[in-house]
């Protein structure tokens, strides 16, 4: 059986929590509503969820998260992208098997501490990395299974702090 959002409540008063792995969460918007009090969470794992906008909305109070993954959520969409809040720690972002596009990386000016973006497997193109220009000093990007080609070499080069790109 997949975990669901009433199992979130166990964990609302475990202050201490600093790690949480989640995979395949379903009602993953309530269950955030109510992880959002554990504001001591560095790093969230929730892959294969059905997060949505609204639960992302929900990250606001994790002020401390540093690593947020999201790889294979299904309703993780560009929409969904721009709820995203400004979490001043967040230095790794995977967003991998998910249905994100150029609109959706407009909205990572947000996190404008992230060393490691993962964006395998998404519906990013050539076109798309113009629009992480606001990360120039992106270190790690990883974008292997998307459509990237020649044509994107103009805007990586502007991404003046990569130093590993897959």
């Amino acid at each position: 059986d997949s975990p669901n959002a009433s199992d979130a409540a166990r964990f609302v008063d475990v202050k201490s929590l600093l790690i949480l792995t989640w995979p395949n969460l379903k009602q993953a918007d309530i269950a955030l509503a109510a992880l959002g009090r554990n504001t001591g969470l560095r790093r969230l794992s929730m892959s294969n969820s059905d997060v949505s906008g609204a639960g992302l909305a929900e990250l606001a109070p994790l002020t401390a998260l540093g690593e947020l993954s999201l790889g294979q959520s299904n309703r993780l969409s560009d929409d969904a992208l721009a709820a995203l809040p400004e979490l001043p720690l967040l230095w790794s972002l995977n967003l991998s098997n998910s249905s994100i596009a150029t609109p959706g990386l407009r909205n990572l000016v947000r996190t404008p501490n992230v060393q490691l973006l993962n964006l395998i497997n998404t519906k990013i193109d050539s076109g798309s990395i113009e629009s992480l220009a606001a990360l120039a000093h992106l270190p790690n990007l990883e974008l292997d299974r998307t459509k990237i080609d020649d044509a994107a070499v103009p805007h990586l080069s502007r991404l003046t702090g990569l130093q590993y790109l897959s």
